[in-house]
């Protein structure tokens, strides 16, 4: 199956081969993807796409996360390549919510696993985007409490796209990167559109 965004920033389309991967949607803002293994409790990896800066370089969009309070880089930036265009990429994690212990359930402060890289802005979680959704409330796109996650600034012909991945098991991370890489060989970026 063929899913494609073409009123996104820049059109992108997704051919995965592999069962598992499902769109939930593409807008002028916003994204998204995910997989899920299907066993019961197997791996769930949501995936991201949303203009931050998308003027600014790449590198200026690392910055401007850096400087999320809450959101710390633990990897050295890299580059990469992603749909054959160079990315800038490092490895993040979201800081416990402030305060989150004294009302969790579970003292926890953390976001919840299933809800790694987009949660309702009432979740716990660190807002790289905020959107309005169709019902009148509004969702975050950004690093869940005390999840960790790899942000990839991708360069589309002088535009930057912000790609944020990851799954709710920090353990299961590498796991969840390996998915993403083969969902990129999937991926195509429609630079002759419009």
């Amino acid at each position: 199956e063929t899913y494609v965004a073409p009123c996104f920033l820049v059109p992108i389309a997704f051919e995965p081969t592999e069962d598992g991967w499902a769109s939930t949607g593409g807008r002028t803002d916003l994204v998204r993807a995910r997989w899920r293994e299907p066993a019961e409790d197997g791996l769930v990896v949501r995936v991201a796409l949303f203009p931050l800066g998308s003027s600014d370089s790449p590198q200026g969009v690392m910055d401007r996360i850096a400087q999320h309070e809450l959101i710390s880089e633990i990897s050295d930036r890299t580059e990469a390549v992603v749909a054959g265009y160079s990315a800038l990429v490092a490895d993040v994690e979201g800081a416990p919510e402030p305060g989150g212990e004294l009302v969790s359930p579970d003292g926890s402060a953390c976001t919840p696993e299933h809800r790694s890289v987009w949660f309702p802005a009432t979740s716990f979680g660190h807002t790289l985007l905020e959107l309005l959704t169709i019902g009148g409330g509004s969702e975050v796109v950004g690093v869940g409490a005390c999840h960790v996650a790899r942000i990839w600034v991708v360069d589309v012909d002088g535009v930057s796209i912000t790609i944020v991945g990851g799954t709710g098991d920090p353990e299961r991370h590498p796991e969840a990167l390996a998915k993403i890489d083969e969902l990129f060989g999937f991926m195509t970026f429609d630079t002759t559109s419009g």
